[in-house]
């Protein structure tokens, strides 16, 4: 048993592993060895009454020993030593945070720039252990802490390093009093790194007035929901929100010109806005203006070449016109460059169906089936395309491999009793049903 006791700061810094010796005994002037792996380094102790208030009944001796840059570099951020005393021999073991190897390694920050619900959040990254740091947030005057987590999801971009969130809540009081725009300070309380910031709390604003925006939205009140987004326009004319959500709320008052000419609007401040292109699509499906889709399609084609709604557009616009081919062309050219958009095979195939060419039709299902074998409509409607082709045995045999897969889909036993309808066999209509009552929970009685 250790006749002495060891206090060891858990930090080096400045180059210094720094503690004391307790007893009841008189320790001043003792010497203290520190082993780190073959390296030993000796300090004579003095008091040094301020190390430690815990222990007032004991005489305090301190130690200071300066470690060698040479050998701080090579070690990792936490490394063990041991600790003697000259004279009577080993004292303790200890674990050290070598805080030098992380300023070395440049300790970094990343900051949201954009306040989410009075949230302010980061992550500090390096290429050493950084959990548990204490991170401090200094606001105008005032000083938030948070303790570092490990959350790899906060960025991507960095898998080299470890990555450790913080994120702290600031108050309404405090955040009502800062402008839009405003600095902030974070200081890594371990190694006393500062990164300034500049945050913008627009979003954090301007998300109360979409909430109550989206409320009149819920409750259907289209004309109260237009004017909470015409405020959200004027309040944060720099956001696409108030465009978006202004344009929904006059389609669904069938103000269809208005509507039009806010998403044109909205395009000229935010000409890659997804969503607004979306909506212009839309507003013309809704009018059924198949020319204007075929035409809305394309261009969101043009200016957002990575989202397969405007291939859909105007395919679907393209096949409402009657121009087939070139609704197939549409299509096929979304489907190359989407392979996994089941919608826009399913527009594909809507282009056999609708020209009743049930051959055509039949092979497309078939395809799909390969193609996204996880998805129903390849059997119920492969079905339906044989049975309208008169290929009933195949439309049945279809249907059970159908089941077999997905004993649970409704439509594939209505189809099942179709079929059997279209050849006027009651018979096998009245099992079928029987088989779709017992397997389809609430299922209606079919004769």
């Amino acid at each position: 048993m250790p006749k002495f006791q060891c206090w060891i700061d858990d930090k080096v810094e400045n180059n210094c592993i720094k503690g004391f010796l307790f007893s009841t005994d008189s320790l001043e002037h003792r010497t203290v060895v520190l082993k780190i792996g073959n390296d030993r380094f000796e300090a004579v102790c003095n008091c040094h009454r301020g190390y430690v208030s815990q222990y007032p009944e004991y005489a305090n001796h301190g130690f200071r020993i300066t470690i060698p840059s040479e050998i701080l570099e090579t070690l990792p951020s936490e490394f063990d030593i041991e600790i003697y005393d000259k004279i009577e021999g080993y004292i303790a073991k200890k674990t050290i945070k070598n805080i030098n190897r992380i300023k070395k390694n440049n300790l970094k920050f990343w900051v949201d720039n954009e306040i989410h619900d009075n949230v302010i959040r980061g992550f500090l990254f390096s290429t050493e252990n950084l959990e548990h740091h204490t991170v401090i947030i200094k606001v105008g005057d005032k000083e938030f802490e948070s303790v570092c987590n490990f959350h790899r999801n906060y960025i991507s971009q960095y898998p080299e390093y470890a990555e450790h969130g913080f994120q702290v809540n600031i108050p309404d009081d405090i955040l009502d009093k800062l402008p839009e725009k405003f600095s902030i300070e974070i200081v890594d309380k371990d190694t006393n790194t500062t990164y300034k910031s500049i945050l913008s709390q627009t979003y954090n604003k301007i998300s109360g007035l979409i909430a109550s925006a989206n409320e009149a939205m819920r409750c259907r009140d289209w004309p109260e929901a237009a004017k909470r987004w015409a405020l959200v326009r004027e309040k944060y004319p720099q956001k696409s929100h108030g465009y978006l959500g202004g344009a929904q709320a006059l389609k669904e008052q069938s103000a269809f010109k208005t509507a039009d000419a806010l998403v044109l609007k909205g395009l000229e401040k935010f000409p890659e806005e997804t969503g607004l292109y979306l909506e212009y699509i839309a507003i013309a499906r809704r009018q059924k203006n198949y020319e204007e889709l075929a035409r809305r399609g394309a261009l969101m084609q043009k200016k957002i070449p990575g989202h397969p709604r405007g291939y859909e557009a105007s395919g679907v616009g393209l096949r409402e016109l009657g121009k087939i081919e070139e609704s197939d062309a549409a299509l096929l050219a979304g489907l190359e460059k989407f392979p996994n958009e089941t919608d826009l095979y399913l527009e594909y195939v809507q282009n056999a169906i609708r020209q009743k060419s049930w051959p055509e039709a039949a092979k497309r299902w078939a395809l799909m089936r390969e193609k996204y074998p996880q998805d129903p409509h390849g059997y119920t409607n492969g079905a339906l395309a044989l049975k309208e082709n008169g290929e009933f045995d195949a439309a049945d045999a279809l249907v059970l491999e159908g089941l077999g897969r997905f004993p649970k889909e409704p439509n594939l036993y209505l189809e099942y009793i179709d079929i059997a309808r279209r050849q006027g066999n009651n018979e096998e209509i009245a099992r079928r049903g029987v088989l779709m009552q017992r397997n389809i929970s609430g299922a209606p009685e079919r004769s």
